[in-house]
């Protein structure tokens, strides 16, 4: 009712479902993304096995919502991993701190312990993304099973590398 209302949607059979939409304003340098991802699976589907690191930024900046709502994604992301995911998840502000030494299996007992270990942690220090980065591939798991990386962050890198092109090329 402030201004004008756009509704964007597509209906097809493909079974991933992968939309993008772009905005750059008139004369503007930068613009934003959006890549909207909706699987549709299959209930006969088989189950697939992965390993998910979840890599949480908890730099000083943050700190209040910031966090509150990446805690909540990284706990409803626990809640919905399937019986046989394995899992770690490591914290990142100017040090990046691991929640296991290595991917751990998705049993009632990790998943307490790894939502506890989440609830606190307390955001400070600058934001070392080439640190979490790296520490985040050395993580990965099994080869033949698929290796995710879920990396929730608010900010550039203030700390360790700081050059996107070369923290890329360190990859």
């Amino acid at each position: 009712s402030n201004g004008d209302f756009s509704l964007y949607f597509a209906a097809d059979k493909d079974p991933v479902g992968m939309r993008l939409l772009t905005h750059r304003a008139p004369g503007e340098k930068d613009g934003y993304f959006m890549l909207v991802g909706n699987p549709t699976g299959n209930p006969a589907d088989e189950e697939i096995e992965k390993d998910i690191v979840f890599v949480l930024d908890i730099s000083g900046s943050m700190r209040g919502e910031k966090i509150e709502q990446a805690r909540a994604a990284v706990e409803y992301c626990l809640d919905h991993l399937n019986p046989g995911d394995r899992f770690n998840i490591l914290a990142f502000g100017s040090d990046v701190t691991a929640f296991a030494d290595k991917l751990v299996g998705n049993t009632p007992a990790e998943l307490k312990r790894a939502k506890v270990f989440v609830e606190d942690l307390i955001p400070k220090g600058r934001t070392n993304i080439s640190g979490a980065l790296a520490k985040g591939l050395m993580s990965a798991g099994t080869p033949g099973r698929p290796n995710i990386m879920i990396f929730l962050t608010d900010g550039t890198p203030t700390c360790g590398e700081l050059d996107p092109k070369k923290i890329l090329e360190k990859l």
